[in-house]
């Protein structure tokens, strides 16, 4: 068994089990918040159904309702903006990281006459690199235009 194959597998045994238990997670985690989003909204159903409640406090509650639902289901930007602005610069840093690291590694491996094969981790790190520091901005121009297109056509 060759050392690539070898690698591949290891990432296999190893990258799907982990893959299976974060997905596992995931999916208890979200089932969790929507049993807690339908206890709340079961209570502010009664508070608004309750007859000695007055029309302001009434009001009141169905604007906090409101508001919650056009932040929970607003446009994806809004939605995800707080997410992506730590995961934009930890998406940046990786990626200049792997772009310097392979493009560095690619120079000194020309310059040690280092076989090609030697050379094609820095090509992929390279590779990679560039598309970790441009996936932000791609990304923001996507959000960016939907949130354009979901204003214009509240309008």
């Amino acid at each position: 068994m060759g050392p690539s194959l070898a690698l591949i597998v290891v990432a296999m045994v190893i990258g799907l089990p982990v893959l299976g238990v974060l997905t596992a997670v995931l999916m208890q985690a979200g089932k969790r918040r929507h049993q807690v989003r339908v206890q709340q909204l079961q209570v502010l159903q009664k508070a608004l159904e309750h007859p000695a409640l007055d029309e302001r406090t009434r009001a009141d509650l169905t604007r906090l309702l409101a508001d919650d639902h056009r932040r929970k289901h607003g446009p994806l930007g809004a939605r995800l903006g707080r997410w992506l602005r730590g995961g934009h610069v930890l998406l940046l840093a990786c990626g200049w990281l792997l772009l310097i690291g392979g493009i560095g590694f690619w120079i000194a491996s020309d310059a040690l006459d280092l076989p090609n094969r030697s050379m094609q981790p820095a090509i992929a790190a390279t590779i990679v690199g560039i598309a970790l520091v441009t996936l932000p901005l791609a990304l923001r121009e996507l959000l960016g235009r939907r949130d354009r297109k979901a204003a214009t056509s509240e309008s």
